[in-house]
């Protein structure tokens, strides 16, 4: 039997994989972290406010 990759399977690699599991969010770019969210099935929603 063979397993088949998960979605997020080509968006990063082992390192990437073990930043964003210990929180490291910092090192991907938004953009990143939005297609990771939506390959695993999450919507995303950004909200941008005056500082």
């Amino acid at each position: 039997m063979t397993l088949a990759a998960p979605p997020y399977a080509n968006a990063w690699d082992a390192i990437s994989e073990t930043d964003l599991l210990r929180g490291r969010v910092s090192r991907f770019s938004l953009d990143a972290l939005v297609n990771i969210a939506t390959a695993i099935g999450q919507r995303v929603q950004v909200e941008l406010t005056t500082a």
